[in-house]
């Protein structure tokens, strides 16, 4: 078996953090720097949505092609659930964009009004 080298000792105080409080009980209280960022609900809703359809779409299509359109033909069923998944897919990157620039829109009317 190898010996293992024994670690070097520090002279080196403990570090602390300097955008926490110590309180009475010795805790650390988390400041604004450290909490997590809040997601907005709307966000929250619109993820929520698209992850339904993503879930009930592509089973309606599979089966809604394989009765009606591709009577028996399961392949091309599943090539149709599979373009439907995609559709939503980028539907909702689509969304996802255009939200995003409206924000960086707004913020944008909000820097010039400041000025």
């Amino acid at each position: 078996m190898p010996k293992l080298k024994p670690r070097p000792k520090t002279s080196a105080a403990p570090r602390h953090n300097a955008e926490s409080s110590s309180d009475d009980d010795g805790g650390a209280q988390p400041t604004g720097a450290s909490l997590p960022p809040q997601i907005p609900g709307n966000v929250i809703r619109k993820l929520l949505a698209f992850s339904f359809l993503l879930l009930v779409l592509p089973i309606l299509a599979y089966f809604a092609s394989l009765r009606y359109l591709f009577v028996g033909s399961t392949a091309s069923s599943a090539i149709v659930a599979v373009i439907v998944a995609n559709c939503v897919l980028a539907a909702y990157v689509y969304a996802a964009w255009i939200e995003d620039g409206a924000a960086q829109h707004t913020a944008t009317k909000r820097k010039l009004k400041v000025r």
